[in-house]
């Protein structure tokens, strides 16, 4: 069931990429300022992993079995990192910080989602 492998890859990919992110800001305010360039860049770039997520959320509804209602978060996550990137941009500290926490929060869900995740069975008739 190859679209749920697929979901779990992307899920780990975005955990890290958050909790990377997290240590490159507490990095940043500790005085290595060098870090911010980094922070941005690495911010960018997770951008991408909520926009596969939509095609693997798909498949895994399509040929997996997976719940509809799965189909919701990577749109969901994509809103979120680019309102993210966005608050980060204007340093508007006061969304980016808390944003960034429930991101890492999100992508520990969608983990535990995820990896629990068994397909559904077809009735017997």
């Amino acid at each position: 069931m190859w679209p749920v492998v697929v979901v779990r890859v992307l899920g780990v990919l975005f955990a890290v990429g958050t909790l990377t992110q997290a240590i490159l800001a507490g990095r940043f305010v500790t005085g290595d300022v060098d870090l911010l360039r980094v922070h941005g860049a690495v911010g960018g770039s997770l951008v991408l992993i909520p926009m596969v997520h939509m095609v693997a959320a798909v498949l895994l509804w399509w040929l997996g079995r997976g719940p509809v209602w799965y189909l919701a978060y990577p749109p969901v996550l994509f809103v979120l990192v680019v309102t993210q990137i966005g608050a980060g941009g204007a340093r508007n500290l006061a969304l980016h910080i808390p944003l960034g926490t429930a991101l890492v929060g999100v992508a520990a869900w969608n983990l535990t989602w995820s990896f629990g995740f068994r397909r559904h069975r077809e009735p017997a008739i």
